[in-house]
């Protein structure tokens, strides 16, 4: 019996099997979602406050928090226009919580649908309350909506 040809027929058959495996490693297509990028963004978003409140912490200049919040958040704004932000920020007495939305890059005062007791601070937004516990130092929370193509993402943080 003829070895030669099991051995070129056992050769032809490990080259294929190995070709198609790059094939089915190498034909796919990474994608970013939408959810993903609501998500990164009110990450980066709190983030970004937590150092900021905590740097001005350190060098006591407590005064300027808010109006560098509202410099953050402007500049995420402006950066994702197709996202709609909303941002809670202040000092933990009722007076002291305000709301902001932004839309298109462009922010407005958002006071209307924002309810502080003395524990929680409750947003009213698309027909569906948010709650944030809050705290007796400075507070900073987020929600970013994105719509897309596949649906709407909402992230809060």
């Amino acid at each position: 019996m003829d070895k030669r040809g099991q051995f070129f027929l056992f050769a032809a058959f490990l080259i294929s099997i190995i070709l198609f495996s790059l094939g089915i490693v190498f034909n796919s297509a990474p994608i970013i979602r939408e959810n993903n990028l609501a998500e990164n963004i009110a990450d980066e978003m709190s983030y970004e406050a937590s150092e900021l409140l905590n740097h001005e912490y350190i060098q006591g200049k407590q005064a300027d928090s808010e109006s560098n919040i509202l410099k953050l958040s402007d500049s995420f704004a402006s950066n994702y226009k197709n996202a709609e932000i909303i941002i809670v920020y202040g000092l933990g007495n009722p007076v002291g919580i305000k709301a902001r939305y932004y839309k298109q890059g462009s922010g407005e005062d958002y006071i209307l649908k924002t309810k502080i007791s003395e524990n929680t601070i409750k947003v009213d937004y698309e027909d569906q309350t948010y709650e944030f516990i809050k705290h007796n130092g400075y507070n900073y929370f987020v929600i970013v909506k994105i719509e897309g193509p596949y649906g709407k993402y909402i992230s809060v943080k």
